[in-house]
């Protein structure tokens, strides 16, 4: 089942401004461990998680890791109506 979590709920900010995941993580196919540190324009699965910072992450959590599904956007945004 997927889920919405934070960002800072699935990432930590090291006292070195580099970012660590709190769990096991797999994103595109590529894993990482809280052991994994790295910094800004270093991207993993073709992601750079520097970017999605204040973001919503949308989860499937399988225990012993999670695999990130994708980003929510910065705002809930209804649809507009359209004029027939």
């Amino acid at each position: 089942m997927i889920s919405s979590i934070r960002f800072d709920e699935l990432f930590q900010t090291n006292k070195n401004n580099s970012l660590s995941p709190l769990r096991n993580i797999k994103v595109n196919g590529t894993s990482l461990g809280p052991r994994v540190s790295f910094f800004a324009g270093e991207s993993f699965g073709g992601v750079d998680f520097f970017r999605l910072k204040d973001k919503s992450l949308a989860i499937e959590d399988y225990g012993s890791y999670v695999e990130i599904r994708g980003v929510y956007n910065d705002k809930f945004e209804e649809p507009k109506e359209q004029n027939e």
